[in-house]
């Protein structure tokens, strides 16, 4: 490289360029990667219109009964009618449950796959599309293992269908049923009698012609909707155009602390970085110049002007490798997830925002080099830094007082980033100052960190990087915590509950009911009712949602809560009141009959029980008892049956005696623990690719850090200093930096979760120490490994 500028050879200035290589790199493959989880509008059009151009459910205003074909023929026949070239009816059901006691989700759909329905999304990977009514073909076969050829039982094994075709949808990993024309009209219509919710809907999907003209026909079909059609069609009309141009949120933009704090913050800190390692050598050019005559500002865009070409090159060479990062990490993913990724991003978007924060963090390092050139007044750039910290707090205070969402959030956890980064000089020199030990090595590292400009700089972007994953790290389990919480098993352990597919109000069907009295003799079922009727409503009278369950006895509402009451619940009851699930002043229930109040309770009597979240206990506010309901002559209403002190071997033995029956199981609850809430795959893909920027960050800003000690070895050797002096100076030097940048990084974590505790009804911070203690000691390791390498090169100097 003789022919090459001397910048271009400068080492110092080449290890702070590789800071903003890496962090522009990384910051690419996150955003390509995080886009490749958010669906274009194509993709989504491809999805839900397949090849037509234009769809209307007709779910809304028409539930379709097994047995009967004749919407599905009608809503043809009215869009065919539009002069469409191209047209095609679905029906489709989500209540064709497989034969088996706890069946999974299955949708069924019926329509004429022969002739190329929704070509984009399945595809046929073994046997042959259905064409004759009965017939089916298949998706999700790790869950449906029926072989070609075979039947499918289905509705307690009161329907079957035959399996001619084994296929893959792109769009949906479960399984499910895709029907032939022709499948549902064939079915027996007594099955809604064993399952009363069975129903479909149809939707109807065409090409060309016009949509109002449509959409006029559809409304005009024979009286077969149960409510009116004009605006519930209208409003149900999807076509291409508006779901390709819809406005979407992206991943990038839903998880601020994985791309769009960082893409500010970081490559900020790494361009200020590479000014302060070079800022020595830049003011004594400068000065030169200035002793020539040069006036201050020339003189520093002169000297300047190497670290400018170096940064604006590594973003460059950055974005460039990003993009190679990127493609490998969708191949990655794309082996890891079922719906297909979106189009390759264009890297203009990440990249013009690179060099745009690439020019302000320029214009920055050459207007603080024209203060100290110029010997101004306003040579202190710590008093403006000083008042940029008091600016930016008071936007902090703002934004922590109208926070309201976990984006708030962490775009509030980047203006602290900013803020704790510009205090970092003064913070620095208090901790340094502090550092106990009077010894010579502790005291010149100590003048060392002191004098050494680009410490505040190297201490600033590890915090800022280890600090955000942390948080962000931090965050997310606590959202994951938060979520697993909230949910909850549909009955307490030891119950079973019977109820309609519409819920715990709703009561189940007789012959559900004598099954279960069947399966467990032994045990005596509790009838569960509710204040209220078809026409009338018990509401409370400050606060209107939730209902008011009713049994008979103190002991019926202990099994139903699954303990034993305490004297004030017990109490409450037999005095004509109210035990209630929450805390509250609001005693007095109103009864109104379609909407008009016509008689309101004096306040009653209350007390708070507390026990366990059950799904049942959702929509309700608390439980009397049904005299009480008599006396002050509240409608009662039956709900669900309800069983305690049931073993698990009981409970699923009632479940399975439904399902011989040929019976709903779906009717019969028992106690699962909930599932677990996963993190969705973007988002742990974000705290990788954080996880990775930081480990590569650490090992490049150490490794920098560690070089620019060589040439102070090399004058302590000059004077007869031992090796092992000098590489215990280098080792408490490296062990404060780590320090320093630890407690920084503290310091921006902790505020964020303060704010989200305070302002996010719910937050419970959730730390996942398992991760938060990888993520430390991935960091303290790479400084480690990096100072004792440099260290052991000491012996060459």
């Amino acid at each position: 490289m003789k022919w090459a500028p001397r910048f271009l050879r400068d080492r110092t200035a080449l290890r702070a360029s590789a800071v903003v290589f890496v962090v522009a790199a990384f910051l690419v493959a996150v955003h390509v990667v995080l886009q490749a989880f958010s669906l274009s509008g194509e993709q989504v059009a491809e999805r839900d219109l397949g090849e037509f151009d234009a769809a209307v459910g007709l779910g809304a205003v028409a539930a379709v009964r097994p047995g009967d074909g004749a919407l599905a023929e009608d809503v043809r026949d009215a869009v065919r009618a539009a002069g469409t070239p191209d047209a095609a009816v679905s029906v489709v059901s989500v209540d064709v449950q497989l034969a088996v006691p706890d069946p999974p989700r299955t949708p069924f759909v019926e329509a004429d796959w022969v002739s190329g329905f929704f070509t984009g999304r399945y595809a046929l990977t073994a046997g042959r599309w259905p064409t004759a009514p009965g017939e089916i073909a298949v998706t999700g076969t790790g869950t449906i293992d029926v072989g070609l050829g075979e039947a499918l039982p289905v509705l307690a094994d009161k329907a079957s269908f035959t399996v001619v075709g084994v296929a893959e949808d792109r769009y949906e990993p479960g399984p499910g049923l895709l029907a032939a024309p022709g499948t549902w009209a064939a079915l027996d219509p007594a099955l809604a009698e064993s399952f009363p919710s069975l129903s479909a809907s149809v939707t109807a999907y065409w090409s060309g012609g016009d949509d109002a003209d449509v959409l006029r026909r559809l409304t005009a079909v024979p009286a077969r909707y149960e409510v009116d059609p004009s605006e519930a069609i209208a409003s149900s009309l999807r076509t291409r155009g508006s779901l390709t141009s819809a406005e979407r949120e992206s991943w990038v933009d839903r998880t601020p602390a994985a791309y769009s704090v960082p893409a500010v913050v970081l490559p900020l800190a790494a361009v200020l970085l590479l000014f302060g390692l070079c800022d020595r050598r830049f003011r004594r050019n400068a000065d030169v110049l200035t002793s020539l005559g040069i006036r201050p500002a020339r003189a520093a865009v002169n000297v300047a002007t190497p670290a400018v070409v170096w940064a604006f090159s590594a973003v460059i060479a950055g974005v460039l490798a990003g993009v190679a990062l990127g493609l490998v990490g969708r191949a990655v993913v794309d082996g890891l997830v079922h719906p297909p990724l979106s189009p390759m991003p264009s890297p203009a978007e990440p990249a013009l925002h690179l060099v745009a924060v690439t020019t302000v963090g320029s214009a920055v390092g050459l207007a603080l080099l024209w203060w100290r050139t110029a010997g101004s007044a306003i040579r202190n750039t710590g008093q403006a830094r000083k008042a940029a910290v008091v600016l930016l707090g008071l936007v902090a205070a703002v934004q922590a007082w109208w926070v309201d969402s976990l984006v708030g959030v962490m775009v509030f956890a980047g203006t602290i980033t900013v803020c704790v980064s510009l205090l970092t000089p003064e913070l620095v020199a208090r901790v340094v100052r502090a550092v106990p030990g009077d010894d010579p090595r502790t005291r010149l590292a100590r003048a060392r960190l002191l004098r050494d400009r680009h410490v505040p700089a190297t201490v600033a972007i590890l915090a800022a990087v280890v600090g955000n994953l942390v948080g962000f790290a931090i965050l997310v389990d606590s959202i994951t915590t938060g979520e697993q919480s909230r949910s909850s098993a549909d009955v307490a352990p030891g119950q079973v509950v019977l109820n309609g597919r519409g819920g715990y109000l709703q009561p189940p069907s007789p012959a559900v009911v004598d099954v279960a009295r069947s399966s467990v003799p032994e045990h005596e079922p509790v009838s569960l009712r509710y204040l209220g009727a078809d026409d009338e409503s018990v509401t409370f009278q400050r606060d209107d949602w939730g209902f008011v369950l009713a049994l008979d006895t103190p002991d019926q509402v202990a099994s139903l809560i699954g303990r034993p009451l305490r004297a004030p619940e017990r109490d409450s009851l037999v005095a004509g009141g109210l035990v209630l699930w929450e805390e509250g002043d609001d005693r007095v229930l109103v009864r109104s009959v379609r909407g008009r109040v016509v008689a309101t309770t004096s306040p009653l009597p209350a007390a708070v029980a507390d026990f366990p979240a059950v799904a049942w206990k959702d929509g309700t506010r608390g439980v009397v008892l049904s005299s009480t309901a008599r006396d002050l002559r509240l409608p009662l209403a039956d709900g669900a049956v309800f069983y305690s002190g049931v073993s698990d071997e009981a409970a699923r033995a009632i479940r399975e005696a439904v399902l011989r029956a040929g019976l709903d199981p779906k009717e019969v609850l028992v106690h699962e623990e909930p599932a677990r809430v996963v993190t969705p795959i973007a988002v742990r893909a974000s705290v990788v690719a954080l996880g990775l920027l930081t480990l590569v960050t650490t090992l490049v800003v150490s490794w920098g850090r560690a070089g620019t000690l060589r040439g102070h070895a090399r004058l302590l050797r000059a004077l007869g200093i031992p090796v092992a002096w000098t590489r215990r100076v280098l080792l408490l030097e490296q062990a404060s930096v780590t320090f320093l940048s630890s407690a920084l990084a503290a310091l921006i974590t902790v505020p964020p979760l303060l704010v989200a505790v305070v302002r996010l009804p719910g937050f419970v911070p959730a730390v996942p120490w398992p991760w938060v203690a990888v993520i430390l000691t991935t960091f303290v390791a790479s400084t480690a490994i990096t100072t004792a390498l440099c260290a052991t090169r000491l012996r060459s100097l």
